[in-house]
């Protein structure tokens, strides 16, 4: 566990080490060997296997001087493409064609192709408008281009760089059919004679025979997800009971399922050995390769994901210490396990499952070691929920800032029913679909009706007000007080001081909070992309602008990070929300908003172009103060102007001297009469750039009016709208106007000063910083 705990160490660092600090390593190497310190000295390999193996992922990066350049590449699609309203995500390796033809900077095309050797790399694309036939296992010739991982960085919020930078891709980006996009040849088309070539378009055809068969099922998303591991057809309504109940890792395929299968072909196995009498051979060591082959299929039905892989370890080392005839301790078991799982691959320490999955066998082991338990199957159950449940707690509040307080009682149910009755019945119905498809149907219908029962248990149990305990995520050292903590309570009773455990658990359960005082606001743009959502509190009440924008089904702002960001401030309760016009970038978010929290009140500047019901026009001129700062809204002036960017509500926030302007999308129209109207009344410190920095908008006239020392714009990452403009961007650089962009400093949190001074400053991206941000 050394080892691991220098991995883990090691990606706690905000920038990559140089070179210098080999220097010191070596010395640290030399005193752990001539002290004898073997513990620190497996600490400092893993620290130094951890720092080899990301500067090598770094090293695969697309260089930024090949960002936004139209390459032709060969692309194998290699994940199944996830597809919604015209839309394909997909995985691909890309292997360049006449890098001569495609880019003047021959040097950096080389390095970046043939860094690591293959002259392939691995990247994530976008395809719009994307032909019907794309499927996994296919060979293209494409025209794409590429940009370095980035995303959005918010307090709460889902880090999406880390994710991948987990999952190893070098670059994301998407297709241009400028020149025509050519199909260069199918993969194989019977069930397995394309598997090895490519075993996920194996995976696509049974996911395309899967939905046909299951197309009128309502939990038709849910079986999928077991049976191949994809979750694409799981509703958002679906998910939220999930999350609510904690039983989402049962609908996909986990450790938990891999585990099932490998125990119930050992069982299986074993007995099928001595009734038939075969004595040549160990029936163990038959059971454990039978086991080991069954559990290796089933994980490769979920595309070999993360957690198919560290279960398929353990299980390897398990099954392995029987073939071999040794006895492993349950913590030596979860120790090697861990080990092996880092040495393939250091960067999974990055994924919250490895902490749960590893962690929810080390309750489960320190709670039944040495213990003998005569409670019966159900009271067995119910103990160890609770206790994974209360161990896992602090890691999902990390994680995740909510923790389901009902996942006991939800997986008392759902673990043994999905478990024994739904996987297995729906990986029989797959296996009898190959030669009937009328029996086939049949096992099909009897697992929906079986897992629809069990989501209508759920779902009763999601309606309970307790049901989640959603706080700020807590800092790292809370969680490990916390965990600490855990410890002491799980042990047997008897043991003095025991009780402490739970004072332990206070800092994740009351985590430090800013607090806003009395007469003070703090202005947040947060890092929506290309788009816009801002939140301004003050000491007891919440306003939040905009919403930023909604992409597909099953993506919004106002779920991944509006609501996210709310709730690690412990805002409850939005108490306006101003929507300042109907574009899609504005208003994306607000449906997940008005549905995750309590909003007691809704302006826009356009209400009937909104799907939402009592919302009420922004007028101009209205007034009203909160704890002691001042709201007004300045626009939309009348006459109403043509255009909806022209109409965007436009608010200033007051305390004293210090002057926030949220401007929307107005454009130099607009902020023409606003000069006329207003003057001098228009002079605010703090400035969100009107409509992006659009070139049609920040005119000089009325940036003068303003007088602002300081700009935050929010834009996407190298957006196609070119946001914000170079002569914006000049306009202000030679008013001497400090900018923000929160493309490239993530959320800014500010809180204005008195005497035209900015307080706390905040640049998201710089406080979280880990190395892999580093650019």
């Amino acid at each position: 566990m050394c080892f691991v705990g220098g991995v883990c160490g090691f990606q706690l660092l905000s920038r990559l080490p140089g070179l210098s600090w080999l220097v010191l390593l070596i010395g640290l190497f030399a005193v752990c060997l001539y002290w004898r310190r073997f513990y620190l000295l497996f600490v400092l390999i893993g620290w130094s296997w951890a720092w080899s193996y990301a500067a090598w992922s770094l090293a695969n990066r697309l260089p930024a001087t090949l960002e936004g350049i139209t390459l032709e590449v060969n692309a194998e699609i290699v994940s199944l493409p996830s597809c919604d309203s015209g839309l394909c995500r997909f995985n691909a390796v890309l292997e360049l064609l006449h890098p001569e033809e495609s880019v003047l900077n021959h040097h950096q095309i080389d390095d970046f192709w043939h860094s690591g050797g293959s002259g392939k790399r691995t990247v994530r694309l976008s395809w719009y408008s994307s032909p019907k036939v794309l499927q996994a296992g296919q060979h293209w010739r494409l025209s794409v281009r590429l940009k370095r991982p980035h995303g959005m960085k918010n307090p709460g919020g889902f880090d999406y760089e880390q994710w991948l930078f987990a999952r190893g891709i070098d670059a994301t980006g998407y297709v241009r059919c400028e020149n025509a996009c050519q199909l260069i040849n199918e993969p194989d088309r019977s069930l397995f004679g394309g598997l090895l070539p490519s075993f996920q378009h194996n995976r696509q055809l049974l996911y395309e025979n899967l939905t046909h068969e299951l197309r009128e099922s309502p939990v038709a998303g849910l079986i999928i997800g077991m049976v191949v591991g994809i979750r694409d057809g799981i509703t958002e309504q679906q998910w939220t009971v999930l999350r609510n109940t904690g039983t989402a890792h049962l609908m996909a395929i986990s450790g938990l399922h891999i585990g099932l299968i490998a125990g119930l072909m050992f069982w299986l196995t074993r007995h099928c050995c001595a009734w038939a009498g075969i004595l040549r051979y160990s029936p163990q060591q038959l059971a454990a390769l039978s086991a080991m082959i069954f559990a290796s299929g089933y994980a490769v039905l979920a595309g070999l994901s993360l957690p198919t892989q560290r279960a398929l370890i353990m299980l390897a080392i398990v099954f392995g210490s029987v073939v071999l005839q040794t006895r492993l301790r349950p913590f030596h078991l979860l120790a090697l396990s861990a080990s092996v799982v880092v040495l393939l691959n250091p960067l999974s320490v990055l994924e919250a499952g490895f902490w749960l999955s590893f962690g929810a066998v080390a309750v489960i082991s320190l709670m039944l070691v040495g213990r003998q338990s005569k409670q019966g199957y159900l009271g067995t159950t119910w103990v160890v929920g609770w206790r994974v449940a209360l161990g896992l707690g602090p890691l999902l509040l990390l994680f995740f800032g909510n923790a389901s307080l009902i996942a006991p009682v939800a997986n008392l149910i759902a673990v043994p029913v999905t478990s024994l009755l739904v996987v297995p019945a729906a990986l029989i119905g797959v296996v009898i679909s190959s030669f009937s498809g009328q029996l086939a149907k049949i096992v099909f219908e009897y697992t929906s009706v079986v897992l629809s029962s069990v989501m209508w248990f759920l779902e009763q149990l999601a309606e309970f007000d307790f049901a989640t305990l959603s706080l700020p995520k807590p800092s790292l050292p809370a969680v490990m007080i916390s965990l600490a903590g855990v410890l002491l309570l799980m042990l047997p009773r008897g043991i003095r001081y025991r009780w402490m455990g739970l004072i332990m658990l206070l800092p994740v359960v009351f985590p430090v909070t800013q607090k806003i005082e009395q007469g003070v606001f703090k202005l947040t743009v947060l890092d929506v992309g290309q788009g816009l959502s801002n939140v301004v509190e003050t000491a007891n009440h919440t306003l939040v602008f905009d919403t930023g924008i909604r992409l597909g089904s099953g993506f919004d702002i106002g779920s991944m990070v509006v609501l996210p960001y709310l709730r690690n401030q412990a805002i409850h309760q939005v108490d306006l929300l101003v929507l300042s016009h109907s574009d899609a970038d504005h208003v994306g978010g607000a449906k997940s908003l008005l549905s995750g929290l309590p909003v007691i009140k809704t302006i826009a500047s356009d209400p009937q172009q909104l799907p939402f019901e009592a919302i009420q026009r922004c007028q101009a001129g209205a007034h009203w103060r909160w704890d002691g700062v001042s709201f007004t809204m300045l626009a939309p002036l009348d006459p109403y102007f043509d255009d909806d960017n022209n109409n965007s509500c436009v608010l200033q926030i007051s305390a004293g001297e210090r002057t926030v302007m949220l401007s929307g999308d107005i454009e130099s129209e607009a902020e023409i009469r606003l000069v006329q109207h207003y003057g001098k009344r228009l002079h605010s410190q703090v400035l969100v750039a009107p409509h992006h920095g659009s070139q049609t908008s920040s005119s000089q006239t009325f940036l003068e009016m303003v007088g602002s020392e300081f700009v935050i714009v929010s834009a996407g990452y190298r957006n196609r709208y070119g946001f914000p403009h170079q002569s914006v961007m000049n306009r202000y650089q030679e008013m001497a106007i400090q900018v923000l962009n929160t493309a490239s400093s993530g959320a800014v949190s500010v809180i204005p000063g008195n005497n035209d001074n900015l307080q706390n400053v905040t640049e998201y991206r710089k406080k979280s910083m880990r190395y892999w941000n580093d650019y």
